[in-house]
């Protein structure tokens, strides 16, 4: 009706307003480099190692060599969600600081939920690949919200802790804290990640197939990772066939009961 305003309208209005004060236009939400912890453990290489593709394999930054390791849907954690994480060689655990982007909006002005699992599996998977070397795969991801991550102060400090390691499984926990206040956590998690193929290389061998003294070129890296893949599909396969082998035929008896017969 002409004169009379759509209640929805207004809402929408509504939080896009509340959005826009809350979002500062000089908000610096990727300035990680300037953040004091940061520097504080640039500043010490001795203790604090840097994580990242870049710095630690630089032969698997290629786009095909990332998608040959199922890293297919990175472009959402590289744009939108920004990190600077280091290994402390003192505390075996994973330290540093993540930055939201304005399109990780959740809540009205502050993160979405979902942006902050997104982090924190990215960084459960770093400690994964600490413990026990590449093909580490979640199976399960907890995270509890405790306070809301506004997107004005989207900058927040982050550690990881492996908790315990059994066999192929590694268990970690980990949190998301006020850098300003670090008594206040945002959020914390726990998880369970699974080395899915054991022929993949640990830690230090990759560090040594794939790190800046490597020499390999693209196609050995890619037929490296193929030769891999395809004997664990071969295992897998060989067990699915064995499986199938032991099971018994419809309609007929195990022989174990037959032969009481």
């Amino acid at each position: 009706m002409f004169g009379v305003k759509d209640p929805r309208v207004q809402e929408a209005k509504r939080m896009f307003r509340f959005t826009m004060e809350k979002i500062s236009p000089t908000s610096d939400a990727h300035g990680l480099k300037e953040i004091s912890l940061i520097k504080q453990m640039k500043a010490d290489p001795e203790r604090y190692h840097r994580l990242s593709w870049e710095f630690n394999f630089p032969k698997l930054v290629d786009v095909n060599i990332q998608k040959s390791l199922g890293r297919k849907g990175g472009a959402f954690a590289v744009y939108s969600i920004q990190r600077l994480m280091f290994w402390d060689k003192q505390e075996n655990k994973i330290v540093g600081a993540v930055a939201f982007g304005i399109d990780c909006e959740g809540p009205p002005g502050c993160v979405h939920g979902g942006a902050i699992a997104t982090a924190l599996d990215e960084a459960f998977g770093w400690c994964c690949i600490r413990n026990i070397g590449f093909s580490g795969v979640t199976l399960n991801l907890s995270v509890n919200y405790f306070k809301f991550i506004p997107l004005k102060r989207a900058v927040v400090g982050l550690e990881i802790e492996t908790e315990r390691v059994e066999g192929k499984k590694v268990f970690m926990k980990g949190k998301l804290y006020n850098l300003d206040n670090p008594q206040e956590v945002h959020n914390t998690a726990s998880a369970l990640f699974y080395k899915a193929n054991e022929h993949m290389p640990t830690w230090d061998e990759a560090v040594k197939l794939f790190g800046e003294d490597s020499k390999l070129a693209k196609d050995e890296i890619l037929s490296y990772f193929k030769k891999r893949i395809k004997k664990k599909i071969q295992e897998n396969q060989q067990k699915e066939a064995k499986n199938l082998d032991v099971q018994p035929q419809p309609g007929t008896e195990p022989s174990h009961r037959l032969s009481k017969l």
